[in-house]
């Protein structure tokens, strides 16, 4: 029977501008296309999860009179019934997108760091052994959130984004899949110390964009390739393979498969624009990974 999810998950209501080049210091530039989507990363795993065919409790707040990103939570298929309504106002985020796909981003995390403890307690509350907990970096909680999972017996993954040793390092004795990129693997490495030998974090999970990504743990390492595709917009590829690598896990599936439905959701995200809205079905990733 799969696991249940449960995703401490940052809201926002993302700005999407496509400009031919991003612009430098004191530089006004002329816009191509504008476009509002739902995003923040935790929604966005969210989506992928529920996307990839396992439902997902989504833990966030956003102001209470913001009516517009409740109605575009239930639209995506998350809902909001765990989402506190908050006297902060929602999170934002503006993102400058050029013709090559490279992006700049501005988030103003508002309600998503004023997530209050009581709601955490009460969103938990019916989580049960073997259960995932999954977090990003966006949100306030997590220390909080991870004492209730350790003591029902839940596993506990962190996607370690945006990027913060400190934040890690709070966590990390108590996680069972730690997901980060290169670049961030490197970072904490120099930090804290080789994390790949399994001894303190059962799995860690380092993705490496096109390239694909590779799994380190008690059993060795499992590399496996990514897809060479066109990208148009990568601002919600790394959640996308979080998304569907933990949907994956948490239905039965083992290591490779998980790998590689992950890497092929996220080769087809970064061919649409935007964030939440660039997140394939189940049906598309396994019709690409067919032809793959």
């Amino acid at each position: 029977m799969p696991s249940a999810i449960f995703n401490l998950a940052s809201i926002n209501l993302d700005k999407i501008l496509e400009l031919e080049r991003l612009p430098t210091a004191g530089e006004t530039i002329a816009g191509q296309h504008s476009k509002v989507s739902l995003g923040g990363k935790g929604t966005n795993i969210s989506v992928a999860i529920q996307r990839a065919g396992q439902d997902v409790t989504h833990i966030g707040a956003i102001h209470h009179e913001d009516t517009v990103l409740r109605q575009l939570l239930i639209e995506a298929g998350i809902g909001n019934e765990f989402v506190e309504a908050s006297q902060e106002l929602s999170g934002e985020a503006i993102i400058l997108l050029d013709q090559n796909a490279e992006n700049s981003i501005i988030v103003i995390a508002g309600a998503n760091r004023h997530i209050s403890e009581s709601h955490i307690v009460q969103s938990l509350k019916n989580a049960k052994a073997d259960d995932w907990l999954v977090m990003q970096n966006e949100t306030n909680g997590q220390i909080k959130a991870v004492e209730i999972a350790k003591q029902k017996g839940m596993k506990v993954a962190y996607v370690a984004a945006p990027f913060e040793t400190d934040a890690v390092r709070k966590v990390m004795n108590d996680l069972d899949l730690l997901i980060l990129n290169e670049t961030e693997a490197h970072q904490l490495s120099r930090s804290v110390g080789d994390l790949t030998d399994g001894q303190i974090i059962p799995k860690v999970l380092v993705t490496l964009g096109a390239a694909g990504a590779v799994l380190y743990g008690t059993d060795g390492k499992i590399e496996i390739d990514g897809h060479k595709v066109e990208p148009r917009d990568t601002t919600a590829a790394g959640d996308t393979f979080c998304g569907f690598y933990i949907a994956g896990i948490a239905s039965g599936l083992t290591e490779q498969p998980a790998i590689k439905q992950a890497n092929a959701a996220a080769a087809l995200a970064v061919q649409t624009l935007g964030a939440s809205d660039s997140i394939p079905f189940l049906k598309d990733m396994q019709e690409f990974l067919a032809t793959a």
